[in-house]
């Protein structure tokens, strides 16, 4: 009686075995299929965000290469979408559909579109300058003779100058009150932190009815914001083009995804170059 009493034990321990041993192996078999799936979701979201982005991004490519004669056709109700490779669509918008793989069901497409614009901060114009480059303000109808200009590095000196139709130049510069580098300037103005926001700001005294405005900064690159001053605000003129890209992945017709971008195209301008030539809106004679 003993010895059937030990293999009758035996026995159910060994069913307990098992059981624990299921029970682990249907715990990590879970654990591993929920994080196999989970790691799919991720990698085809981000596939996903990948795909709506580039589709955007190609629709402000073809943005920036057109002329800004098309440009100005995307504020009417009947632009020539043909030119950027597109077709017409609603409310005087263009779409661009981008070419896949025949097994690909996944549908890309790019809905462009662009307006002028004059100020694209509240009440300022800014733009980011790198010391070597130059950046042109459009003054054509401005009606001040002022216009502030602020900027955001201390360790930046900016020069600048203003001309007009008759090829009149007043030229000028500023620096910060915390510029490092002031032993080794001459002609600059230290100005003071008239904004808080900014590091430092100065009125420039522009040529008379001017026509641009252009800028530099010597020693680091700073954040510009150009300021409308003496209530001319409302005459401060168009800078340029607001890209808008808005990229759609759909199946079947249906939106599965959606992204936009923005960009700002500043109107053409000579590059710095130039600066060291003679200024005329005519012809040289």
């Amino acid at each position: 009686m003993k010895i059937e009493n030990i293999r009758t034990k035996q026995k159910g321990q060994t069913l307990l075995f098992v059981i624990v041993a299921v029970t682990i192996a249907m715990a990590v078999g879970v654990s591993v299929s929920t994080r196999t799936l989970d790691l799919t979701r991720r990698v085809s979201r981000t596939d996903t965000s990948a795909r709506v982005l580039a589709a955007s991004e190609g629709g402000i490519e073809r943005l920036l290469t057109q002329s800004e004669a098309f440009l100005d056709s995307l504020e009417t109700t009947n632009p020539d979408c043909a030119q950027a490779g597109g077709e017409p669509y609603t409310d005087g918008k263009c779409i661009i559909s981008f070419s896949s793989s025949p097994e690909d069901k996944i549908t890309s497409v790019a809905i462009i579109d662009a307006e002028k614009f004059k100020l694209n901060g509240p009440d300022y114009y800014w733009f980011d300058l790198d010391p070597g480059y130059i950046k042109e303000v459009n003054l054509e109808g401005y009606t001040s003779s002022k216009i502030e200009v602020c900027w955001d590095n201390k360790d930046a000196a900016l020069y600048f100058f203003s001309y007009n139709k008759s090829s009149k130049i007043k030229k000028g510069g500023f620096y910060s009150e915390e510029f490092p580098n002031k032993e080794v300037v001459s002609g600059l103005v230290q100005k003071t932190k008239t904004r808080t926001e900014h590091d430092a700001c100065g009125d420039i005294d522009l040529v008379s009815n001017p026509y641009g405005l252009r800028l530099k900064t010597f020693f680091a690159s700073a954040k510009i914001y150009v300021y409308p001053t003496g209530g001319a605000t409302g005459s401060f003129p168009y800078q340029g083009y607001k890209l808008m890209s808005k990229g759609e992945l759909s199946i079947e017709n249906d939106v599965t995804d959606s992204k936009t971008v923005n960009v700002y195209r500043s109107h053409l301008y000579a590059p710095s170059v130039f600066d060291y030539a003679l200024y005329t809106s005519g012809n040289l004679d």
